[in-house]
């Protein structure tokens, strides 16, 4: 309030709004959560300010967020995100960004991870291949947690089986097997013989640990 000793004394009032930018904070903030495919997760977060910050989740590298009903959005409001039957597509990082006005705009990366159990891809389970010949056989898992593997990326992992001038003792049935702490399967491929003027580079897809029976 401004006064003036006069007479009659004349005042005058003035109202100051402090501004705050906002600060997410650790507590009431989730940090980064491990569950199983088809559980429900919630993440949570929390932030002061002035004025009270606005709450946006989004995923990292602008993934979108897969929902309940089957629609996908790119970003959600408020500062409870709620994830039903949890799928491996929801494995990621997500982003809770918070924002009041006030620069500058501040945001957390919290970790989903989704545990499943071992799944196998095999294209051909049949395949032919000449005496003398080069063949790769190339297998492909998705699992988390991962198994032991030679080349893998994010929770599919690959294993390459190269088989050089091809003997009889080549012919023959071979298994893949993959195994996590969820559960383990396995896929088998037979390799015949044909003649060479037939034969062509054929790839099949097995899972984690070739090997001949």
């Amino acid at each position: 309030m401004c006064q003036i000793n006069t007479d009659p004394m004349k005042s005058q009032l003035g109202y100051l709004d402090i501004v705050v930018p906002p600060d997410i904070i650790d507590r009431g903030t989730s940090t980064d959560q491990t569950v199983r495919e088809a559980a429900s997760v919630s993440l949570t977060c929390a932030a002061t300010g002035s004025p009270q910050p606005q709450i946006t989740w989004r995923r990292e590298h602008s993934k979108t967020i897969p929902l309940g009903d089957g629609s996908q959005v790119t970003s959600l409001e408020g500062p409870v995100l709620n994830i039903t039957k949890v799928s491996r597509q929801h494995a990621g990082a997500y982003l809770c960004i918070a924002s009041n006005g006030v620069p500058p705009t501040v945001s957390k990366r919290i970790m989903l991870s989704v545990e499943f159990p071992p799944v196998i891809t095999i294209r051909n389970q049949l395949v032919g291949a000449a005496l003398g010949t080069d063949l790769v056989l190339e297998c492909e898992t998705e699992a988390f947690p991962k198994p032991p593997q030679r080349i893998s990326g994010t929770f599919r992992s690959v294993l390459r089986l190269s088989l050089r001038r091809i003997k009889n003792s080549d012919y023959g049935s071979y298994k893949c097997v993959s195994k996590n702490s969820l559960g383990d399967t396995e896929g088998t491929i037979k390799l015949y013989q044909h003649s060479l003027r037939h034969s062509g580079f054929q790839i099949t897809r097995l899972q984690r640990g070739c090997f001949k029976e």
